[in-house]
């Protein structure tokens, strides 16, 4: 019993998403979201960074696009959260397309609502051609029940696109 509180025995506790890795063949766990008029909802895409699959964020060009994907899960208290995925640009007529990816972590209370404080989110970002691991961390607050995963790609008349692979969470004990 005595081992457990030895520090360099504190490993990572994984809380897996389903389908993180896209390797289903479908989106199965994800919702997908198309929050914009003839926006293309998310598909599945063989451009994987390792294995069979991954999500394609698909901008409509010439329309402003929102498309993403979300994930509900649980949280565990005195925690923090690291959310991150593999992700690339693909396909743009542009060298720097009117796009970025948001990666988020937002915190939910009762009845799945959410909660005012802040989770964590990296906004602004557009990816290389080559895949990128980008991550978002934070603790949730005391009042949280459980939290929800997205990516999503917003696009201002761009012909962008952003496949997504691997996506995972782990939570780490917070140091006291």
């Amino acid at each position: 019993m005595w081992l457990a509180t030895l520090p360099w025995l504190a490993l990572p506790v994984l809380s897996p998403l389903r389908n993180g890795g896209f390797e289903q063949g479908s989106l199965e766990g994800w919702l997908a979201d198309c929050a914009t008029e003839d926006c293309t909802p998310p598909s599945r895409s063989s451009d994987a960074r390792s294995g069979g699959g991954a999500a394609l964020l698909d901008a409509t060009a010439d329309h402003w696009t929102v498309v993403g994907l979300q994930q509900d899960v649980g949280v565990l208290p005195s925690c923090t959260h690291r959310v991150s995925a593999w992700v690339k640009a693909e396909r743009s007529r542009e060298k720097r397309p009117a796009a970025e990816l948001q990666l988020a972590l937002d915190f939910l209370g009762r009845n799945d609502q959410p909660l005012a404080e802040p989770g964590c989110r990296l906004e602004r970002y557009w990816p290389g051609e080559d895949w990128t691991q980008v991550s978002v961390a934070c603790a949730p607050p005391a009042t949280a029940m459980s939290a929800r995963v997205w990516v999503q790609l917003l696009s201002v008349r761009s012909d962008a696109a952003a496949p997504v692979s691997y996506t995972h969470l782990r939570a780490h004990e917070t140091d006291s």
